[in-house]
């Protein structure tokens, strides 16, 4: 796909009828527009740390908050042959997930639901959260109520993992325009005016995707607000939820080149007590 940062794109932002943070409008083009792209740029990334963390002892207990259209769900059952459960508040994208996943069976559960919410299932050996779902948490006790529910969801020997958007993701990166042109799919992201404050930032964007399928072309829009945290504000709330082994996943430039949503994004693991497997994990390619 050609990806482009075109700082003299223009799109009438305000003139949209896009509820924040709903994904219904975009769940059917969501695969296409930057989805798969993007997991085939990471998946061997995070297949490794997954591999090194749990030594030859696969996750038999996947639980993946706000999971999306399940790609991730489907490579961790296809690898691991894994009890999965996913939770996501869109019931679109649930839907194209059940479909994504019916070759599973009932060793795939997916659940329509608000993760701040929703009980999660205990005794997990890894819950996953990816594509900066947790920055759609716009609160930071948010933050700390999600990693306490997700510490207590683990084994004694399970392990977290999740990704984020860092402060200059939303501060540099979405103050141009970034745009993604596949053969059926346009991609286009206009951020809006940032707010900061305490080393906290919040910045809403507006998702435009524009299709061309079986003759007819459609438009859809999604509006997006995301809060992201220093990584120290990271650290200690997971050491506050009880985490002792908090890591940074070591990405390397030629991953990060892949794919423009990789940029200015960290990826952690954390569990609950802390081993030799522990020390940071680094994956070089």
């Amino acid at each position: 796909m050609d990806r482009r940062r075109d700082k003299h794109c223009r799109i009438d932002l305000l003139q949209h009828p896009a509820v924040i943070n709903d994904y219904e409008a975009v769940a059917s083009v969501y695969d296409d527009a930057f989805g798969n792209d993007y997991w085939n740029s990471v998946w061997g990334v995070l297949l490794k740390a997954i591999r090194q963390f749990f030594r030859g002892l696969p996750p038999e207990r996947c639980l993946d908050l706000a999971c999306g259209t399940g790609t991730f769900l489907s490579k961790l059952a296809e690898e691991f042959r894994a009890e999965c459960q996913g939770i996501d508040l869109s019931e679109q994208q649930i839907s194209i997930a059940k479909t994504k996943l019916a070759g599973f069976g009932t060793s795939v559960s997916l659940h329509v639901g608000d993760v701040r919410i929703v009980q999660f299932p205990q005794m997990c050996d890894l819950v996953s959260m990816n594509l900066d779902a947790l920055n759609h948490l716009c609160h930071p006790g948010d933050w700390l109520r999600l990693f306490r529910k997700v510490y207590r969801s683990l084994n004694q020997t399970g392990l977290f993992l999740f990704d984020v958007n860092t402060p200059s993701r939303l501060l540099e990166d979405w103050s141009y325009p970034e745009v993604i042109i596949g053969p059926d799919v346009t991609y286009i992201q206009c951020g809006l005016k940032p707010e900061i404050r305490n080393g906290y930032v919040r910045r809403e964007i507006i998702m435009v995707i524009y299709s061309h399928r079986n003759g007819t072309a459609s438009r859809h829009i999604a509006r997006v607000k995301q809060l992201a945290l220093p990584t120290s504000e990271i650290s200690r709330m997971l050491g506050k939820a009880g985490f002792t082994g908090i890591r940074e996943i070591d990405v390397p430039q030629s991953v990060r080149s892949r794919h423009m949503f990789l940029r200015n994004r960290l990826f952690y693991s954390a569990c609950k007590r802390p081993s030799g497997n522990l020390s940071r994990i680094g994956i070089h390619r």
